[in-house]
């Protein structure tokens, strides 16, 4: 009877150093994705700040259209790249050649 004890108490203390171990994974866990989402909120604000400022340039119709007819590219990819040089043509062409 007394080993049926001892082998009781064994059972709860290895139950509850486990229990322990699980809580201290789930908030480490909790803890991680918390740091994550804070920085992906982040990035988000970023590249939603990056698109305003792209959005804001003015390019010009007759720039995309040469672009997209000497390297071949999508009308919207050219926009973008065009935006992404602040409307410079010469800029654009020439950082789209060295690629």
């Amino acid at each position: 009877k007394e080993q049926q004890r001892e082998g009781g108490d064994v059972a709860k203390l290895t139950d509850y150093v486990e229990q322990r171990e699980i809580d201290s994974a789930r908030a480490t866990q909790a803890v991680a994705s918390i740091l994550e989402g804070s920085q992906t909120a982040a990035e988000r604000e970023a590249e939603i700040a990056r698109e305003r400022e792209l959005a804001a340039v003015q390019v010009d119709a007759a720039d995309v259209a040469l672009i997209v007819q000497e390297l071949e590219l999508e009308s919207s990819m050219a926009e973008r790249k065009l935006r992404e040089h602040n409307g410079d043509v010469v800029e654009c062409l020439h950082a789209l050649v060295s690629e």
